[in-house]
């Protein structure tokens, strides 16, 4: 089909190559038909970074300098501006190129104040939290001077050191209970 005499079947067997995800014969396929706009697609939909700057470079060998421009905003995301800037400026075609450029400056600001605006939320909270426990051991220390001094507690039985029963008491000791529970009140049954 590739090598029919209409320049639709040739387009379709760019296309089924495109499809069959065998990029560099579909581009090659759409360049030589002047199908510039099927070559930038496909080239943008190889995710290939070297597909579509050889695609630039192809533009700017035909000396073609709109569809230089176009493939810069097809291909956008596969593009590095720094590839972009040098070609224009080697070939005299900042012009075409500025646009771009533009916008990727533009993204590229955005990103960054995203990125900033992030940090300092960031270090917002952090500090937020160290004043929130600065506070809290504040009104813990408050507390703690205002309650008075705890005296220590006798040492327990079994637990060592000398601890002597406390002594009898004289004359006021209780009679001692009877085994199962209070004895009866009142009258005796």
């Amino acid at each position: 089909i590739e090598k029919h005499e209409l320049l639709e079947m040739r387009r379709v067997a760019a296309y089924i190559y495109k499809k069959a995800g065998r990029w560099k014969q579909s581009i090659a396929l759409s360049k030589k038909d002047n199908l510039y706009k099927d070559a930038m697609e496909t080239a943008s939909q190889s995710g290939e970074r070297e597909l579509a700057e050889e695609l630039l470079v192809y533009f700017i060998d035909q000396g073609k300098k709109e569809c230089f421009a176009s493939c810069l905003f097809v291909c956008y995301d596969l593009i590095r501006a720094d590839i972009v800037l040098e070609l224009a400026w080697m070939h005299n075609m900042i012009d075409f190129a500025f646009p771009y450029l533009l916008q990727f400056i533009r993204e590229y600001t955005g990103k960054v104040d995203e990125l900033v605006k992030d940090k300092i939320e960031a270090q917002q909270e952090v500090k937020a939290k160290e004043k929130e426990e600065k506070e809290v051991v504040a009104q813990q220390n408050m507390y703690a001077q205002l309650l008075p001094l705890a005296l220590p507690a006798p040492p327990m039985p079994g637990m060592g050191g000398n601890f002597a029963p406390p002594p009898p008491m004289s004359g006021l000791e209780m009679p001692p209970m009877p085994p199962f529970g209070m004895p009866p009140m009142g009258s005796g049954y």
